[in-house]
């Protein structure tokens, strides 16, 4: 999935390659910042919590908010924000941290692959049901399969 935020739109991350880029050239940032960077990405204008950011950024793993605070400061830092203007990355008083700025994302292609796996897994359920499962069973699996090609022609067009 890539993201293509700011006002001219010049930024991109990509989740796959796990890169950041300005117009193309590459910014170099920590994984932490990254994470940040992509969850805040995957939630544009939501105020998302501390703790639930804490929570996905740092798995498993007890840090204060010093260390996420320093982490909004880099993350800002690398796409040409600051704490004065907060033109993209906006602090939630009392709560937690939003992204306002623009952002486009370009999830179809990772629907449709998504998709298509679980069409062919359900498809596989349903030869496997036709040799030795009952009616019932093959006729909710035949459902489930027509179900998930018309979601995926509705959200890929």
């Amino acid at each position: 999935m890539n993201f293509r935020f700011g006002t001219d739109r010049g930024y991109m991350l990509d989740a796959g390659a796990r890169e950041l880029r300005r117009h193309g050239v590459p910014i170099a940032i920590e994984p932490k910042v990254f994470d940040l960077l992509e969850l805040l990405l995957r939630h544009p204008n939501r105020a998302l919590p501390r703790k639930l950011i804490i929570r996905d950024v740092w798995p498993g793993v007890t840090v204060g908010q010093c260390s996420l605070s320093r982490l909004v400061k880099e993350a800002r830092r690398a796409i040409g924000d600051d704490g004065t203007s907060q033109s993209m990355i906006r602090t939630v008083r009392g709560m937690g941290y939003r992204f306002v700025g623009p952002v486009e994302c370009d999830r179809a292609p990772d629907v449709r692959i998504e998709g298509e796996r679980l069409i062919a897994r359900a498809r596989e359920a349903l030869e496997t049901s036709i040799d030795r499962g009952p009616l019932d069973l093959r006729i909710q699996v035949e459902e489930f399969v027509r179900t998930c090609e018309l979601a995926l022609d509705r959200a890929c067009g």
